[in-house]
């Protein structure tokens, strides 16, 4: 079977394996045949014997445009608005706090002072935890979300290339040069959109 210049240079590092698994004499090279038009060049038809069909997807520009990542953001940025917001006000309060017990410490016995600073710093120390355990909620629920979507996404790109007859799906950043036609970004974010606009990111624990 005769690869063509396109599918050398596009995968290039999956040729070793792909041809390993094609029978010998479907590796024979055959008589040659008429030349093919740029677009019949970029993929092999799906029934030629060991035509291995390609799809390019950009994932960043999936993850930039879809309108259920932008929901997703979105929603994060509200959340995590509130957080900085109650976490400054306690953070304040903290602030004032110390300055008082600085204040004091020229009138309250040493044992006082001593006991007063043991409270101050629990109080420090538990606002820590707090702080802690709100960016980890925060995260826990981006991540609920994000596993949602992409769960959707896969479903969406594992059907598409099924019905195309595409064997492999590769990362447009990962390979260094791909025609056009096997480029798949387009219809797979155009179903993503219409198959989930946006998931509901759940609320985080306070």
């Amino acid at each position: 079977m005769r690869l063509t210049n396109v599918m050398r240079a596009a995968a290039a590092g999956f040729l070793v394996a792909a041809l390993a698994a094609v029978p010998a004499q479907a590796q024979q090279t055959k008589p040659a045949a008429q030349p093919k038009t740029t677009t019949q060049q970029a993929q092999p038809a799906a029934d030629e014997p060991g035509a291995l069909r390609i799809g390019v997807l950009d994932l960043e520009e999936i993850n930039r445009k879809a309108a259920v990542f932008k929901s997703i953001r979105s929603q994060m940025e509200t959340y995590s608005a509130s957080f900085s917001a109650a976490i400054k006000s306690e953070d304040d309060e903290l602030r004032n706090a110390n300055k008082e017990l600085a204040r004091q410490r020229t009138i309250l016995s040493p044992e006082a002072y001593a006991e007063e600073r043991r409270k101050f710093e629990k109080s420090v120390t538990d606002f820590q935890r707090l702080v802690e355990k709100r960016k980890q909620s925060l995260n826990a629920v981006h991540a609920k979300a994000v596993l949602e979507a992409e769960g959707t996404l896969r479903k969406i790109i594992a059907d598409f290339a099924t019905e195309n007859s595409i064997a492999l799906v590769l990362r447009s950043d990962t390979i260094v040069f791909h025609n056009k036609a096997m480029d798949m970004t387009a219809i797979v974010l155009a179903r993503l959109d219409k198959a989930v606009p946006s998931v509901k990111v759940p609320q985080p624990e306070k």
